[in-house]
């Protein structure tokens, strides 16, 4: 592994494995964005950058989060979409400086009635996710929330007549 420093701050570091270049990931201030790297697990090292305030994990065809990421404390934005194995893990719900969530195309069947801790979530992406339940009265605690996507109605024709209606304020 090379880590890329400036000024004493890790800007950007090169995985590699065998052979092969396996990714290269670049951290701009607080942000990063690993999307597409086709990566199993999420690196554990990973979980000491706990001042991300930004972290995009699509496509990476993920099968779970190490625990790690419960340290970033300050991260206001995680997007985890395109990872149609992954298993969210309850210690996602315990991120609550969280203000957008996006799940979308994960294959998920519904969101954990533990989602009420997100106390500060103001946007929950849940698009290509065929939902079968729905948490209406612990997402309604949610007094921050201003926005579920959601899309099709083969997407969600699980779900009760009410629960869609509901989520059509949003």
């Amino acid at each position: 592994m090379e880590f890329i420093f400036e000024e004493g701050r890790v800007t950007g570091f090169s995985i590699f494995g065998a052979e092969k270049y396996i990714a290269k990931i670049f951290l701009i201030l607080y942000h990063e964005n690993i999307s597409n790297l086709e990566l199993k697990e999420f690196p554990r090292s990973f979980g000491k950058l706990d001042s991300l305030k930004e972290l995009n994990l699509s496509g990476l065809s993920l099968l779970k989060l190490p625990k790690t990421i419960e340290n970033f404390k300050n991260l206001k934005k995680l997007i985890i979409i395109r990872n149609s194995q992954l298993l969210l893990p309850d210690f996602i719900w315990n991120l609550k400086s969280l203000e957008i969530l996006g799940l979308s195309w994960n294959n998920l069947t519904h969101i954990s009635k533990s989602i009420e801790k997100l106390e500060n979530l103001q946007k929950l992406y849940l698009y290509g996710n065929y939902m079968e339940s729905f948490p209406i009265k612990n997402i309604e605690k949610l007094t921050n929330l201003k926005h579920i996507g959601l899309i099709g109605d083969e997407y969600l024709s699980k779900l009760d007549y009410k629960t869609i209606k509901w989520l059509k304020k949003y």
